[in-house]
Order: C-alpha cells, then sequence, then structure tokens
C-alpha cells in the first residue's frame, strides 16, 4: 500500500497542474466570487484579529480582501516564514502592505529583521484565512509540503504561551479559499498533524468540516 506522503504528493503535482493551466479569466472571476463569500461570513463580521495568506499568482488572490479588511478597521496579521516555523505578524494599513518586500517565492512577506507586533500579543487571531494546494469534502487539507501551517496550529496554546503565560488561547476560525479546480474527488489521505479546516470556500460551494472524517 502506498504511504501517506506517496500519496499527497501525486495530489500536489495534479494539482499544480490544474492550477498552472487553468485561465486568467476564470481564476479572477472565481476570485471575486469567493472573495464577496468571504466578506459575507459571520465570523469574519463579529471577528476583531484576522490572519491572512499573501497569494500567489495561481491561488485565490487576497489581495483586494485584505485591502477591505483595512477598510473595515481589522487587525491583519500575515506569514512571516522562518527556517521551520511561521509566525503571523501585524500589518498596520494598505500602504505598508504595498511596501513589503517580495520572497524567494514571488510572495509578499515582512523582511525578518523588521520588528513586527505578533498576533499572540494582541490575543491570537479570531480568524485565520488560509490556502491550501488541496481540499476535499470533509475540510481536509493539503499544503504545498513544508507544513508551515499545520505546524503553527498544533503549537498554537504554546506558542501563545510564550507570549502571555497567563492567557488561554483558542485556536481562530480556520478558513480555507480554494478554486472549484482544487476540490478532490477522493478523500485527502491525513495523518495526526494534519489540521482539518472549519469552512472550505469556493466560488461553487461551501464546505463545513466533518469530524471524525
Amino acid at each position: 500500500m502506498q504511504s501517506i506522503k506517496v500519496l499527497k504528493n501525486a495530489i500536489r503535482k495534479d494539482m499544480r497542474t490544474k492550477m498552472r493551466s487553468l485561465p486568467k479569466d476564470s481564476l479572477l472571476e472565481q476570485t471575486r466570487s469567493v472573495q464577496k463569500k468571504v466578506l459575507g461570513l459571520e465570523e469574519l463580521h463579529k471577528s476583531s484579529r484576522v490572519g491572512i495568506y499573501l497569494s500567489l499568482p495561481t491561488e485565490i488572490s487576497t489581495t483586494e480582501l485584505l485591502r477591505e479588511l483595512f477598510k473595515q478597521n481589522k487587525a491583519c496579521y500575515v506569514p512571516r516564514w522562518g527556517n521551520n516555523h511561521m509566525d503571523m505578524v501585524r500589518l498596520t494599513s494598505w500602504s505598508d502592505y504595498e511596501g513589503l518586500p517580495v520572497n524567494s517565492f514571488g510572495i509578499p512577506e515582512p523582511a525578518h529583521e523588521e520588528k513586527r507586533i505578533n498576533a499572540f500579543e494582541e490575543g491570537g487571531l479570531d480568524v485565520l484565512i488560509m490556502p491550501g494546494l488541496a481540499f476535499d469534502k470533509f475540510g481536509n487539507r493539503l499544503g504545498r509540503g513544508k507544513g508551515y501551517y499545520d505546524r503553527y496550529l498544533n503549537n498554537y496554546q504554546s506558542l501563545g504561551k510564550s507570549f502571555n503565560r497567563k492567557a488561554a488561547f483558542q485556536k481562530p476560525f480556520l478558513v480555507g479559499l480554494a478554486l472549484n479546480e482544487q476540490i478532490s474527488g477522493a478523500p485527502i489521505p491525513t495523518d495526526e498533524f494534519d489540521n482539518q479546516v472549519d469552512l472550505v470556500i469556493t466560488s461553487k460551494r461551501n464546505i463545513h468540516k466533518q469530524h471524525g472524517a
């Protein structure tokens, strides 16, 4: 029987091919629809502190979504990666976003030498908007293979305690954004390290997490 790693890599290869071949007008149309649905979420309306990924050209774009979150006076946090970890750090404004350097993956990322407020310093995240290479109908997520988001979520309590020992940090509401083509027809193989998202949003449907799947 094939290992989970082999199965995951096969799905990744298939999804990368699909995403590269997707027409730009379809990507734009799906992005607009997904952004509208995200902005209508009750969980987002209730939130104060929102973590959000900064998108690759082949992903659902979060650029206009980020702009709207600033307009709504949300505190916005974006990923900053280390060798084996990820932090969510504060962006102060739209102009702050526009001035971010671009990393080796072609994604805007706050400079590592620049002091930024960590989300845990301000109580942690209420909502975390996540990317993925693939999702399934159970809310399982397949990332790009580095494990940054899963590691961050699996260590959420201990990471928070390193900033505030007395605080109790609850995991944020997890929202995955996906193209219709990124929904796998077969269940995504998972292990104990993998986190389901609470909600996957595509232009065609919303997929809610199913416990025990």
